[in-house]
């Protein structure tokens, strides 16, 4: 089953979500010089995986992510803004603005079982 991750407001947050039955830790991080959002992973007991991860919208955020730890699905921004013109086509897909993560972006992890099963 698809699960949808809440998002932080705040600009440097950390939650813990669980994972095909893992606990994980996500730090999300808001860079103001790069004017974008970073993820870092932890497993249950904040040991990390991952630091420093851009949150880019259609892209599995766990692409080059390995190791026995891991998540083992599929992580991915999903732009969630409706389209009411070709105009506003330019503004979507693009990676998410400060105020973007929960509202216009969305976190959604399909599990392993769902990604072996396509």
């Amino acid at each position: 089953m698809t699960i949808s991750i809440p998002l932080p407001t705040l600009p440097d947050s950390v939650q813990t979500t669980t994972l095909d039955g893992q606990d994980f830790r996500l730090r999300f991080i808001w860079n103001q010089r790069e004017d974008t959002w970073f993820l870092s992973i932890a497993d249950g007991s904040g040991s990390p995986i991952a630091d420093g991860i851009k949150v880019v919208v259609s892209s599995d955020l766990l692409a080059l992510v390995s190791g026995p730890r891991a998540p083992i699905g599929v992580l991915m921004a999903i732009d969630g803004r409706a389209v009411p013109s070709t105009e506003a086509l330019k503004t979507l897909a693009v990676d998410p603005g400060f105020a973007d993560l929960g509202d216009a972006i969305r976190l959604v992890y399909a599990t392993a079982a769902e990604v072996a099963a396509t």
